[in-house]
């Protein structure tokens, strides 16, 4: 009997418009974004190698170590996620980390209106349709009459329910299986590295998301249509809990998260890390004037002349003494700036994130982009690594070198080099910086959370449309 009722429903569905639509809304949008997506990853590609070419080449001049450069993610072609706007390169001084432009600086039109992506077209586009076919999947057949002679049959309630759900999923599931795999068809022929390491796997998961995505809002639909006695009145709810949902909470919670636990700009902590530096050297400048014009009268050099003596252990050994605590100091408040700063965003952060995990398509989002190696556990592993390549340049080239800033009111010099018998290691020696992409397994289980949550909104659907069915009143 469950077979007679499944079929009833995929037949009814293939003869409905809803059927074509969706069919032309799948071949049309998800084929042509992973297409102009994997256009704009092989822009970035190039950009990437070119970077480092370039990177490679300014060695010989000093500079290796003290810049850096992000590899693009091949699987940011299916969710966009953090890769437009988190910083492609970095560069490093001996006071601070300097973050470079996002790649998807450049591009006005994009920046405006945004970027249509796989994860775009699942979380935007395929939750309405999921909603429109299930509106009227048990009020509408109610209004018919069918639902009352269906009912008649000895068949138990929950294997009609059942065979609506499977029978909706496979129709829902079919086009966006056949665009799916005609997307993948068009991104191989076109050079993309699907079978690359780690990337079809994460293909494969991020297709399997986009099916229990559906899966939950086809619920949602069904739930609300056995909770209603007239299609138009379920297709009024659903359109109101699609904008909540997607439109509404996914916004809506970070504009709630900076209320409640506001953050400075990072503009603002910038200016305040560079004022305390100006005013640390200022101080340690101060403190070093009188051994800088000693030198100076030893040496007997004319007036407005000073030197940084290299040749002069004594005067080196003092110099580290006067200006050491300074710079302890420095690097210790300027490191405390920014260790606040990242607490408090952090915070806030995940104050947005669990306040819109009320919404599927927020969990989608994070599924999906962490998965896609463009969310929030890639940009913190990008960051945790940029500051680790700075604690060891810090710990084999800043902390071994001098800058002092000396003023008597009137005149100013500026003194910067290696201190002598430091041990600076060469350029050739100096650390590359390195960031692999996570392993599939820890992004899974970083995931887990988020997995848990899709899939017990969808049987608390389930479980909610199948007592609702139960008591249904077909009269």
């Amino acid at each position: 009997m469950f077979i007679t009722l499944l079929k009833k429903e995929i037949l009814d569905y293939l003869v409905s418009i809803r059927f074509l639509v969706l069919t032309a809304l799948c071949v049309l949008l998800i084929p042509l974004s992973l297409y102009v997506n994997f256009e704009t990853y092989r822009r970035w590609s190039a950009d990437y190698n070119e970077q480092l070419k370039i990177e490679s080449s300014m060695e010989g001049h000093g500079s290796r170590g003290y810049h850096g450069v992000r590899q693009p993610s091949p699987l940011s072609v299916f969710a966009n996620g953090i890769e437009t706007s988190l910083p492609k390169d970095f560069s490093l001084d001996d006071k601070q980390i300097s973050f470079g432009i996002p790649r998807s600086y450049g591009d006005p039109i994009y920046e405006i209106f945004g970027r249509i992506d796989f994860l775009f077209v699942v979380q935007t586009v395929l939750s309405l349709v999921a909603l429109l076919f299930a509106f009227d999947s048990v009020s509408g057949e109610k209004e018919l009459g069918t639902l009352k002679l269906t009912l008649a049959n000895p068949v138990p309630r929950h294997q009609v329910l059942l065979g609506k759900f499977v029978g909706g999923m496979i129709i829902l599931g079919a086009p966006l299986l056949l665009s799916f795999a005609l997307g993948l068809a068009v991104l191989t022929v076109s050079g993309y590295p699907l079978f690359q390491s780690g990337v079809a796997g994460g293909v494969l998961w991020i297709f399997g998301l986009a099916v229990a995505y559906v899966a939950v809002f086809f619920l949602a639909g069904l739930l609300v249509s056995t909770l209603t006695h007239q299609s138009k009145t379920a297709l009024i709810l659903l359109m109101f809990v699609w904008v909540v949902l997607v439109l509404g909470a996914p916004r809506l919670s970070i504009m709630a998260a900076k209320v409640i636990r506001p953050v400075d700009d990072d503009s603002v902590v910038l200016l305040r890390s560079r004022l305390l530096t100006d005013t640390i050297e200022k101080e340690k400048g101060n403190a070093l004037k009188s051994l800088y014009f000693e030198k100076a009268k030893q040496k007997g050099l004319s007036n407005g002349q000073l030197m940084f003596d290299r040749g002069d252990p004594e005067f080196v050994r003092r110099r580290f003494e006067i200006a050491g605590p300074f710079e302890t100091r420095l690097r210790a408040e300027v490191a405390r700036l920014e260790e606040d700063q990242q607490r408090r965003k952090q915070a806030q952060l995940n104050l947005a994130h669990n306040l819109s995990r009320v919404s599927p398509a927020s969990i989608l989002s994070y599924l999906m982009t962490d998965l896609a190696d463009t969310g929030d556990y890639m940009k913190v592993k990008f960051l945790d690594a940029v500051r680790s390549h700075y604690a060891s340049m810090d710990r084999l080239v800043f902390s071994k070198s001098y800058s002092d800033s000396i003023s008597d009111g009137n005149s100013g010099w500026g003194f910067n080099g290696d201190l002598p018998g430091s041990g600076v290691p060469k350029s050739k020696d100096l650390p590359v910086f390195s960031l692999s992409f996570p392993r599939r397994a820890d992004t899974i289980a970083a995931s887990i959370p988020d997995l848990g949550l899709l899939i017990g909104y969808a049987a608390l659907l389930f479980a909610g449309a199948t007592v609702a069915f139960l008591k249904y009143d077909v009269r």
